[in-house]
């Protein structure tokens, strides 16, 4: 399809999705915050959205704030939309990211790329209520994005190429990302590793001056956001940052530059 077509369907297609994308927030956003978050509850609220089965049962007590004030914060945060206002407001989103991505990637690797943007939504709202970036959605997304982007190889006759790079830029990225949290272990955390690796092999896809953009990008997108709510007295020096927004808009603008 032409870029401008591939972009409103896709942007149709995210509209039309957001209650469903606010459903997805909201189910392991619940888990995430409240007084049990383990893994495997986390898979649970994942795959009860995908069958559209009922939405975990709501904890009376409030969201944990063990790990600073900023979580509480944005735990806080979180309910200002009402439910209707909240899909949306999600579908607005969806189909702003998703149309921006359709018609900025090629026809081989559009399913990947679409599903990474609608799992980035999802993820980056995760992380700024819950301060998580939790295992449950961003471990099974690796052998997804893999399916997908070998599949779109296969299909586009692209050869093997991008799909080794995109393995390689997987592997560097995630290494960089490991040994900066092993460093300066609070300014970053695995779930920003891990959720690195998986934008590695996404932008890994069109080169290595992708990649270098991408997570420069990124961190100079975190550098300002981090200022900014410092300036604002919205984040202390001691609260810990939300970074997986900024990762994600890092890769989101390499992405529509790249090529």
């Amino acid at each position: 399809m032409e870029p401008l077509v591939s972009a409103g369907v896709v942007a149709l297609a995210g509209w039309g999705a957001g209650p469903w994308l606010a459903d997805a927030l909201e189910r392991v956003a619940v888990v995430a915050t409240g007084p049990v978050a383990g893994e495997p509850v986390l898979a649970h609220a994942a795959a009860a959205t995908v069958l559209s089965a009922d939405p975990p049962a709501r904890s009376d007590r409030a969201p944990s704030t063990s790990r600073g004030s900023g979580r509480g914060g944005a735990a806080r945060a979180v309910g200002f939309f009402a439910p209707a206002a909240r899909g949306r407001a999600a579908g607005v989103a969806a189909a702003a990211v998703g149309g921006v991505v359709a018609w900025a990637v090629e026809a081989p690797e559009l399913a990947g790329m679409v599903f990474l943007a609608g799992l980035g939504l999802v993820l980056a709202a995760v992380d700024v209520r819950a301060h998580r970036l939790p295992d449950a959605l961003v471990l099974p997304a690796y052998p997804i994005l893999a399916a997908l982007l070998t599949t779109g190889a296969l299909l586009g006759g692209t050869g093997p190429a991008p799909l080794v790079r995109a393995a390689e830029a997987s592997a560097v990225a995630f290494g960089v990302l490991y040994l900066l949290a092993v460093v300066v272990p609070a300014g970053f955390g695995y779930g920003d590793v891990k959720l690195t690796g998986l934008l590695g092999a996404a932008l890994g896809w069109y080169g290595w001056p992708e990649l270098a953009t991408g997570l420069t990008y990124g961190f100079v997108y975190g550098g300002l956001g981090a200022a900014a709510l410092l300036a604002t007295r919205r984040l202390s020096r001691t609260d810990r940052l939300a970074f997986g927004p900024f990762l994600l808009a890092g890769a989101l603008t390499a992405l529509c530059t790249a090529g």
